[in-house]
């Protein structure tokens, strides 16, 4: 739920400014997030063991993330459905 609260609804577009920062804050959060449950469940080592796969997997998301949201500004998709 902390991802969501990043990201603004309010421009024309799913892309904007602030939802690329959001992006990158997102990254933060969910790699902050994955470390301390994983030190919870493993312990220290096994944390830091899993940081490179966790950042691996915050990095293709937010790419994802990037590219649905230029296909959709492309297509006028969040133009089309404010019309409804």
């Amino acid at each position: 739920m902390l991802l969501v609260v990043c990201f603004t609804n309010k421009k024309d577009t799913v892309l904007c400014v602030r939802n690329y920062i959001a992006a990158a804050i997102c990254l933060v959060i969910t790699m902050v997030g994955y470390f301390f449950s994983e030190v919870i469940l493993y312990g220290s080592w096994g944390a830091y063991v899993g940081m490179p796969w966790n950042l691996i997997q915050a990095l293709v998301s937010g790419v994802i993330y990037i590219l649905i949201g230029l296909a959709l500004d492309k297509m006028k998709v969040k133009e089309r459905v404010l019309r409804l």
